[in-house]
């Protein structure tokens, strides 16, 4: 998948929402949208206080795509 590829029901990039001149440092859905590419998925794997549990960043990939409709990605 490439950042930029548009992808799912709702057809949307990665750089839709987490690029400074799109949707990155704003709110949606009460949630602030990274900037990506400041270097952002270098401390990955991270804990989620909030699952109880490590990520990794197919695991984060996934938990932004699903919203758009995008299909789950392999394990």
């Amino acid at each position: 998948m490439s950042f930029y590829r548009r992808i799912g029901e709702r057809n949307h990039s990665c750089a839709d929402c987490h690029t400074p001149e799109r949707g990155a440092n704003k709110f949606l859905g009460g949630r602030m949208l990274a900037d990506v590419t400041e270097g952002l998925t270098r401390h990955f794997p991270t804990w989620r206080t909030s699952q109880g549990a490590a990520w990794d960043m197919r695991r984060r990939f996934q938990w932004c795509m699903t919203p758009l409709g995008a299909n789950m990605l392999a394990a």
